[in-house]
């Protein structure tokens, strides 16, 4: 059994279409684990248009760097530090594979929580990353919550 971790962030006033909410990169020599996320707004709560947003989760080659470095949080007080990185508003990941699709309604958020043994895997030089595929519409303030379980 890996390591548990909790990589809470604040993105403000997001309103692009295809722009990079957020990357993993994982540390040299162990595997991460994307073990689910929770993605929501505190900033639209209802007007004349009800947003619908796409979200994709990519896994690159590349990119994901500059942004905000956010601290992921063990859930084991015992455990040390997590070896990855973890960037809210990063660069463009690059040469990417969709790994997964979303439909976000802007009112409701989106939880993706995949049964216990499953999750995303990336080791050596993959990069994870989330995607908001289409514009909001408006600038919105997202929180976003990743599951992470780390290796080695």
């Amino acid at each position: 059994m890996g390591r548990k971790y909790k990589a809470p962030m604040f993105l403000s006033a997001f309103d692009t279409a295809n722009n990079t909410m957020v990357s993993v990169v994982t540390g040299s020599g162990k595997v991460t684990l994307l073990r689910g996320f929770r993605i929501e707004q505190s900033s639209d709560y209802g007007d004349a248009a009800a947003e619908g947003l796409r979200i994709q989760l990519l896994k690159g080659t590349a990119g994901g760097g500059n942004g905000t470095v956010i601290t992921a949080v063990p859930l084991s007080p015992s455990d040390p530090a997590f070896a990855g990185t973890v960037r809210a508003d990063p660069d463009a990941i690059t040469t990417t594979t969709i790994l997964a699709e979303f439909g976000m309604n802007i009112q409701a958020g989106v939880l993706e929580s995949p049964p216990e043994g499953w999750g995303w895997e990336i080791s050596g030089t993959t990069v994870f990353g989330l995607l908001m595929v289409t514009d909001p519409g408006d600038a919105i303030d997202f929180e976003v919550t990743l599951d992470l379980e780390e290796f080695g």
